[in-house]
């Protein structure tokens, strides 16, 4: 991230605070949501025989708009890191520890569905 970028966001992140931006984290995650589910509508209705021109252009639209929600998403959880760091330290050590248990969970199933049926 460039520093022009990450002082604007530490700026936006001070004004508001934690538990504000925790609130419109959580706001931005459902709107990414429904933007990924829309586009799946969309691939659904085309795989089910609706005209094709209409739904790739509904899904073009659906996906530009995933895009600019994701870039909502990652503003605010970056603002979260940067507030996580300078208000809660032990609310941050925490969240680390339960991000490592999932990603080691995760990495244990992709072992397992590597060896699925070897």
């Amino acid at each position: 991230m460039n520093r022009e970028l990450e002082t604007k966001l530490k700026t936006i992140a001070d004004h508001y605070g934690l538990g504000i931006q925790m609130t419109k984290l959580a706001e931005e995650c459902g709107e990414y949501a429904a933007s990924s589910l829309k586009t799946a509508v969309y691939i659904d209705m085309k795989n089910n025989g609706h005209p094709a021109e209409y739904c790739y252009e509904k899904i073009d639209k659906s996906q530009d708009e995933s895009l600019k929600e994701m870039a909502d998403v990652l503003v605010l959880t970056k603002q979260i890191e940067y507030l996580l760091v300078k208000e809660a330290p032990e609310l941050k050590e925490t969240i680390e520890r339960l991000m490592t248990e999932k990603a080691n969970r995760q990495l244990t199933r992709i072992v397992q569905e590597n060896n699925y049926g070897k």
